[in-house]
């Protein structure tokens, strides 16, 4: 049974309204300046007629907002130094038939302006767009989306006449059970020039159409649309689906969303529904792996496994039935390089095991692995990947510069991650080794004022750094961004000196001179915390001795 849902726009303002039937519409100039009075269009009559704000009782008319065509008016010829487009001087020197081809232009200029701004409501959509129609059929598993308007293209566009109202409508139809789409409008082939700089190759024509398309019409409008299409898309899938099931786009607000190309995909649902979010997630897209379907095929999930060599067994299954993902994690661990089914089951069996290698920056995984597994097998390797480090994004961030400075790493420290895998240690050495490939190593020239600051007190060494590589070696052990500061202290803008205790840095302290001597800007340990109490009474002392005001509160 098809079901319509009619929605009209309100009379001064953006929103709409629903209604469960058809209504008339009653199209209404407004007055402003250049329009004197309210008047109405009748139809019948073909003319504009005073409007008195009194609308037929019956409840199946309503009025319209139509706002005159913006025409803009064409410049005349300059009349000797004048230009009337510019208004240069000499308007004074003007002739009156001159003035009065002046003052005409210039009127009928501001009246364009003001048409141009009345034309958009508040969230800049045309008032054009007046209604729109629902209609679904929740047997056929259709959804036709209609918006009514003013059609400008078959209305007079000359500003000294009155203009008659033509309408037309802009049809979107979609077919959930035979996955077709079409339009009333033409979807242009192929993209300029000028386009291919801006815009992938791969953008296709009916994604290009959906984002044009999209700017044009009321967002509220589109949402509902959505809505109602994917109550449709359960019915044929059998499935609760949520908005989520678009992941990118869906979790973005509706003023961001392309709604309209949403829309659209769902419509490539295809027969297995678990596998959307797989071909469409964004790490499908960016592996640059291709598949083809027909969505109406029972067996796309067996033609997906064998299309990217994956082998087809019932824990697979299973796991992908639970968590539909499951695949693009095991699509990880095959370009990985791993082939051993017991390692892939302790990966997709285990929640935490998947989160741990779906962290992992793809790329630095599966240059790691295939490294690691030509080295010491894959049973090393995953153990390696799957220890309980304390910090995985450290982890992570350790695996991305193994793969990316992997020409520069020694063969000993090449061996430490083998072996332990991404440790701390591990990562701070990788670290301090990607600083000192990126920066240039200079050594630091001090006064003697700035020489004066080195102490030693209840065993705690106050030092200045020597090099930029010793400040990356600090922050490297404090875990903080000191290694930054390598410029502003060569040129003098600050001095940096860090406290040594049992050969371990303990305090980084940033000093700014000021006409009083120096002032701390900051003084902190391990992960930007703040000294301890013990350390406070040391800093104290160090303060007092050297002269250095306290830290400001």
């Amino acid at each position: 049974m098809t079901e319509k849902t009619y929605f009209y726009r309100k009379l001064f303002s953006q929103d709409f309204e629903a209604s469960g039937h058809e209504k008339t519409v009653i199209p209404v100039r407004l007055k402003n300046k250049f329009f004197q009075r309210n008047v109405r269009f009748d139809s019948q009559a073909k003319k504009w007629l005073d409007f008195d704000g009194i609308l037929p009782e019956d409840e199946t008319h309503f009025a319209a907002e139509f706002v005159e065509t913006p025409v803009f008016p064409k410049a005349p010829a300059p009349v000797n130094s004048f230009s009337f487009k510019n208004n240069r001087p000499g308007l004074e020197d003007l002739s009156p038939s001159d003035m009065k081809v002046y003052l005409n232009y210039r009127r009928n200029l501001a009246k364009a302006n003001l048409n141009a701004v009345l034309i958009n409501d508040q969230d800049l959509i045309s008032k054009d767009y007046f209604g729109a129609v629902f209609e679904s059929d929740d047997k056929a598993l259709t959804f036709r989306l209609t918006f009514l308007k003013f059609d400008r293209a078959k209305n007079k566009v000359l500003p000294e006449l009155p203009e008659d109202v033509f309408f037309s409508s802009e049809e979107f139809f979609f077919s959930i059970k035979d996955g077709e789409f079409s339009t009333n409008i033409e979807i242009k082939e192929g993209y300029s020039e000028s386009r291919k700089k801006d815009e992938s190759k791969n953008f296709s024509d009916i994604e290009r159409f959906f984002k044009e398309m999209e700017v044009q019409y009321p967002k509220k409008i589109l949402s509902l649309a959505y809505e109602k299409l994917l109550l449709l898309t359960r019915k044929f899938t059998k499935l609760k689906l949520t908005t989520q099931v678009l992941s990118d786009e869906s979790n973005k607000s509706d003023e961001t969303r392309n709604i309209l190309l949403e829309m659209y995909k769902l419509l490539r649902m295809p027969f297995e529904p678990n596998l959307y979010p797989v071909i469409f997630s964004r790490e499908f897209q960016k592996s640059k792996r291709k598949f083809s379907y027909n969505r109406k095929n029972s067996r796309i999930l067996k033609k997906f496994l064998r299309k990217m060599k994956l082998k087809d067994y019932r824990t697979l299954r299973k796991c992908f039935a639970e968590r539909p993902e499951t695949l693009l994690t095991c699509l990880r661990l095959k370009d990985a390089g791993f082939k051993d089914l017991n390692l892939f089951n302790r990966v997709i069996e285990n929640s935490t095991n998947r989160e741990v290698i779906d962290l992992y920056s793809r790329e630095s995984l599966v240059f790691f692995s295939n490294y690691s597994i030509k080295k010491r097998g894959e049973i090393a390797t995953m153990n390696t990947l799957l220890r309980g480090y304390e910090d995985l994004w450290e982890a992570d961030d350790a695996m991305r510069m193994f793969a990316d400075y992997f020409k520069h790493i020694p063969e000993e420290l090449r061996k430490d991650v083998l072996t332990d895998g991404f440790t701390h240690f591990n990562h701070d050495a990788l670290s301090n080794l990607t600083y000192r490939v990126d920066n240039e190593n200079y050594t630091f020239e001090y006064t003697k004022k700035q020489k004066s600051l080195e102490d030693d007190i209840d065993g705690y060494e106050f030092r200045l750094p020597e090099t930029s590589w010793q400040m990356c070696e600090i922050g490297t052990a404090l875990h903080n961004c000191v290694a930054s500061y390598a410029k502003p202290v060569r040129n003098n803008e600050c001095t940096i000196v860090y406290a040594r205790k049992d050969g371990e840095y303990k305090i980084c302290i940033e000093l700014r001179e000021t006409g009083k001597g120096y002032t701390p800007a900051q003084e902190r340990i391990d992960r930007n915390a703040s000294p301890t109490a013990e350390q406070k009474k040391i800093l104290n002392l160090w303060h007092e001795k050297h002269r250095i005001s306290q830290m400001p509160m």
